[in-house]
């Protein structure tokens, strides 16, 4: 599936890839639908942006960072942007992992990959489109 989203308004349709005819190769994102809404990052010019619903947050500015928590059986999330919780989520940690040789839960889980690529100057460099 793909997600077509607008981040002016915070809509999105998601569409079998198959159904789309002029999706672009440059296009990178990733997302989670949750109860809380829409939440994920996608490529730009300028660097990931992390968004929630119709907020975006440009990744290559500002002062932000992603905790994981883990409490048992659940873990939480949250994303602070300039000192101030944006996005917060309590969920069941993933326990099924599949049969994919790779399979962890940073792999299989959206939240704990976030926080653990953070740090990481390959996931920055992979959301910046270059022309």
């Amino acid at each position: 599936m793909v997600c077509i989203y607008k981040p002016e308004s915070g809509e999105f349709e998601e569409k079998d890839r198959s159904e789309i005819s002029d999706i672009k190769e440059t296009w990178r994102g990733f997302y989670k639908d949750t109860d809380k809404g829409l939440v994920g990052v996608f490529a730009t010019d300028q660097g990931p942006v992390f968004f929630v619903n119709d907020s975006t947050y440009l990744l290559t500015e500002g002062d932000w960072d992603f905790i994981i928590e883990e409490m048992g059986d659940k873990n939480a999330f949250t994303f602070y942007y300039n000192g101030q919780e944006q996005f917060k989520i309590e969920y069941i940690k993933t326990k099924d992992l599949g049969i994919h040789p790779y399979a962890d839960e940073e792999f299989m889980d959206f939240f704990v990959w976030m926080s653990k690529k953070k740090e990481s100057k390959s996931f920055i460099d992979f959301y910046i489109l270059k022309a």
